[in-house]
């Protein structure tokens, strides 16, 4: 499967509101009773060199996560789609790593697909390869190109780029991390992408996240009706 039609990404903020995972009641005692505990959560993933909204993230379970994340029923379309973060690790400098999933119409069968928005500093690195473990088994295969951009240029000509692009991943090797989620944890699947020099960048897609992605889209599949 491929880039099943979505154009490239241009706002990272995938996610319906970054600050509030949780189902707030609109009326103002819920909220009065249910604020304080967001933010002692918030307070306990005190994680340094992470944004405040990444570290709000952290602090909430896959089911909260996977609450909130909007499934998109497009009747005109084969498929029920969902989307899953973005979420910046401190290993990927301003680069970050989306999880996308397909529910199908016909056979009620999932696919997910990893969409990576790589940004990075100098000469254009043409990333080709993405790379990650499959137990014991390295896996390597071959990227879906989507946009390359000048973010901007300073000095000396010197630029910074970005790359967007997708690949395939199993659900069995999704579920291994999410098996060993952690709220507070910046722990997860982690990938690699290879650029034309050979050298790589790393990625890690949090596990509640990945457990979260797993949790929504299987919910999805039991809103698809046999027919």
């Amino acid at each position: 499967m491929t880039a099943k039609g979505f154009a490239p990404i241009k706002n990272p903020a995938g996610w319906r509101g970054w600050v509030h995972y949780v189902k707030i009641p609109s009326d103002k005692e819920g909220f009065m009773i249910l604020a304080p505990l967001i933010l002692a959560l918030a307070a306990q993933c005190d994680l340094k060199g992470l944004s405040k909204k990444d570290r709000e993230l952290l602090s909430k379970t896959p089911e909260e996560i996977a609450s909130v994340v909007d499934i998109q029923d497009d009747p005109f379309q084969p498929a029920l789609k969902l989307q899953f973060g973005p979420f910046t690790s401190k290993d990927a400098f301003s680069s970050y790593a989306i999880i996308r999933s397909f529910v199908s119409r016909k056979n009620k069968s999932i696919d997910y697909q990893i969409y990576v928005r790589a940004i990075y500093d100098g000469e254009h690195r043409d990333y080709s390869t993405a790379a990650y473990m499959d137990g014991d088994n390295p896996i390597s295969l071959r990227v879906n190109k989507l946009d390359t951009s000048v973010l901007s240029c300073g000095a000396y000509r010197r630029c910074t780029i970005s790359e967007d692009l997708t690949f395939e991943i199993p659900e069995r090797v999704l579920k291994v991390s999410a098996d060993q989620a952690k709220v507070c944890s910046e722990d997860g699947w982690q990938f690699r992408l290879y650029d034309r020099f050979g050298d790589y960048q790393s990625i890690t897609i949090t596990g509640t996240i990945v457990a979260a992605a797993i949790l929504r889209t299987n919910y999805a599949k039991t809103l698809i009706t046999d027919k």
